[in-house]
């Protein structure tokens, strides 16, 4: 229910603050409350009525506005090309209703068919959609082309196209230029470089986690996994997120294949979770959760190994860019994130906390620093030791740090959904007595 409704919410104003958003996320929280308060398990056939239920009124709102917000004007003109989003949409809610009832119309093909057409409507969107008016883009591609000429993908200099610092904390930015590199980590940079060598759209790399997320949520369990699987692709505004250029995607990717590994016990599954932890900076925050992946409820060698071995992957793929320009290297991806300036038009509780105090900016580290403190205490005491009381874990963190961080926008809603999502998916498995999320 959380992951429904916090997709609804995004739906409304793509994450900005707004009165119907923000009922929405109150109920996000109700839901997410109940998960972590209740002392029952979930019956696995409720929680698959509740998926289908969610994936139809998902598939509606998804064609209830555009999917990006900028949209070449000629599509109209294009008549092959233009009507194949409508059309892929299309095809896919009438095969994902034959899943609903039960009945696939393709038999075992209908769910692969449903990814294939979710991913030719993501390719669309890139034709589309082919230069948004997002700072991200142009850090993806200037950061492609710095690498390609032998120069430290963090120390960039290009056009600002917003014309104003509104959006950048002091001395990264003038009203002409953007003065910091990609403030991703090294594994993001690499992936979305590689994409715009390949094809020359660095939003490829997006694709390709997306439709490897669908495929690998599938494998985390039976019917409802597959459920999961169909709402995490039929997300709201799944499109706009891809649009963007905003790298969560990729995280999702890397989290349901750290699952995968850890429900076979592989011995892949250092490398997965390196991925994991390597692809954004908040990723640290399910570092307390890794006993989780080997069915632990606290460190032991087992889990205390696997997260050396997954760190010092970590650290064997960024040191080649860190030791390339360690102060830039260190500007970009760590002063930049923490100067960010307060965004008033974030949907969360400090931004409208500014809003009743005309403009008061609430103190938002020491209010998430608790929010984060207080839901990983609740989560390592109420998730079971499973790779889904995992991704349950992570879902509960993040969303609380964002609560009252000084940013909140859909990109990282739609990384919660995908936690969700995750954490959803094995809905048949079982756990100890006495937990009950995950």
């Amino acid at each position: 229910m959380a992951a429904i409704v916090l997709g609804v919410a995004v739906w409304f104003t793509d994450g900005t603050l707004d009165w119907a958003a923000m009922i929405f996320l109150v109920l996000t929280w109700a839901a997410m409350i109940a998960a972590f308060s209740g002392r029952t398990f979930d019956d696995e056939r409720q929680v698959e009525r509740v998926l289908e239920v969610g994936m139809v009124v998902q598939l509606v709102l998804l064609v209830g506005r555009p999917p990006g917000s900028d949209l070449r004007p000629d599509l109209s003109e294009h008549f092959f090309i233009g009507p194949a989003f409508p059309m892929g949409c299309i095809l896919m809610a009438m095969l994902a209703v034959t899943v609903v009832v039960g009945r696939p119309l393709l038999g075992r093909a209908t769910f692969p068919v449903i990814v294939g057409l979710f991913g030719v409507a993501s390719a669309w969107m890139l034709w589309a959609s082919p230069d948004p008016r997002i700072d991200v883009m142009h850090l993806h591609r200037e950061a492609a082309l710095a690498m390609a000429h032998g120069r430290t993908p963090y120390d960039l200099h290009f056009p600002n196209l917003y014309g104003d610092t509104r959006f950048y904390g002091p001395g990264f930015a003038t009203s002409r230029t953007i003065d910091v590199g990609s403030p991703y980590p090294p594994l993001s940079v690499v992936l979305t470089s590689l994409a715009t060598y390949l094809v020359g759209d660095p939003r490829a790399a997006l694709v390709a986690a997306l439709v490897c997320s669908a495929l690998l949520i599938d494998q985390l369990g039976g019917r409802a996994a597959r459920l999961a699987s169909l709402l995490f692709i039929s997300s709201p505004r799944r499109y706009l997120v891809l649009e963007q250029g905003w790298t969560e995607p990729l995280m999702v990717a890397f989290l349901a294949a750290t699952m995968v590994l850890a429900q076979r016990r592989s011995r892949w599954l250092p490398l997965g979770l390196a991925g994991l932890l390597g692809i954004k900076q908040f990723s640290v925050l399910l570092l307390p959760f890794t006993p989780f992946l080997v069915g632990e409820a606290r460190p032991r060698r087992r889990s205390l190994r696997l997260v050396a071995g997954a760190l010092l992957l970590v650290a064997v793929t960024a040191l080649p860019f860190v030791l390339w320009d360690p102060q830039a290297f260190f500007r970009s991806t760590v002063l930049f994130q923490l100067a960010q300036p307060f965004r008033p038009e974030s949907l969360n509780f400090a931004a409208l906390w500014a809003w009743a105090h005309r403009g008061a900016v609430p103190p938002t580290t020491i209010l998430m620093l608790g929010a984060l403190a207080l839901a990983t205490l609740v989560a390592l005491r109420r998730c079971r030791p499973t790779p889904a009381g995992f991704a349950a874990a992570g879902a509960l963190v993040v969303l609380a740090g964002l609560a009252w961080s000084k940013q909140a926008h859909c990109n990282y809603y739609d990384l919660v959904i995908g936690l969700l999502a995750c954490a959803v998916a094995p809905a048949a498995s079982t756990g100890a007595p006495g937990r009950t999320v995950g």
